[in-house]
C-alpha cells in the first residue's frame, strides 16, 4: 500500500526553501540564489510514500498560489538565522498554510545555521524548529518529510 504526501514549503523569499528541497533530490547545493518566480510541484518516491513536495515564492507574499495550498499534510516554514524579518513572518506563514489546510502539521525550519554568531530569536526559540543548513549538509537528512 502506497502512501501520498503533500508537504508545502513556506517562507520569506531567500529563505532557502528552493535550496533545501534541491539539497535533498540531486545532493547538490547552489551558490547563486535562484528566485523561485511561481510554485514548483516535485514527487519524490519510495516503497512506502509518494511525497509531492510544492515550493512555494516566497516572494508572493501579498497573492500566493492559494490552490497549492489546498490539500496539505504538512507544512514546512522556512526562515533564517540571519532575517530578523523572515522570523518575524513565522506565524503569518503558519496562519495562511492552515488557513487551507487546518489538519496540517507545521514544522518550523531554522536555515542557514552555518552562519556564524546568530542565536535563534525569542519568536522561533518558543516553537518547535529545526536547524538546516543546505550548504553544508547540516540536519538535511533529517526525515521531514
Amino acid at each position: 500500500m502506497t502512501y501520498q504526501n503533500i508537504t508545502c514549503l513556506l517562507g520569506d523569499g531567500g529563505t532557502g526553501k528552493s535550496a533545501w528541497l534541491n539539497r535533498i533530490r540531486t545532493g547538490e547545493f547552489k551558490k547563486e540564489y535562484e528566485q523561485t518566480g511561481q510554485t514548483r510541484e516535485h514527487v519524490i518516491t519510495n516503497d512506502i510514500k509518494i511525497h509531492t513536495i510544492r515550493d512555494i515564492a516566497g516572494r508572493r507574499k501579498r497573492s500566493p498560489d492559494v490552490k497549492a495550498l489546498k490539500g496539505v499534510n504538512t507544512f514546512i516554514i522556512f526562515c533564517t538565522i540571519d532575517s530578523k524579518l523572515s522570523q518575524r513572518n513565522v506565524k503569518f506563514w503558519i496562519r495562511l498554510g492552515l488557513k487551507h489546510s487546518p489538519k496540517a502539521r507545521v514544522v518550523v525550519v531554522l536555515a542557514k545555521c552555518d552562519i556564524k554568531g546568530h542565536n535563534p530569536p525569542k519568536t522561533v526559540a518558543s516553537m518547535i524548529h529545526i536547524h538546516i543548513s543546505s550548504k553544508d549538509l547540516h540536519d538535511c537528512d533529517i526525515p521531514l518529510l
